[in-house]
């Protein structure tokens, strides 16, 4: 949809066994899922940035500014 060049790397039940027993093969297929998952990300947040998807991070707050800390109840 926004053209990514990193695909993602297909694990099917077989290669997802074969890592979670920890077998050789299983984890470089795991580390090529993961780095592939990595590179992937950091593209998709570039590209939304550039589109204006997303904005700049802002610190969150509950709303509840005139209350103590104290008297908090969540």
């Amino acid at each position: 949809m926004l053209g990514l060049n990193y695909p993602k790397v297909k694990m099917d039940q077989t290669k997802w066994r074969s890592a979670n027993r920890l077998t050789p093969e299983g984890l470089a297929l795991t580390r090529e899922r993961v780095v592939g998952d990595v590179l992937q990300h950091i593209e998709l947040r570039q590209r939304l940035l550039d589109l204006g998807y997303l904005c700049p991070p802002t610190l969150w707050s509950s709303g509840n500014h005139n209350r103590s800390e104290t008297n908090y109840t969540p």
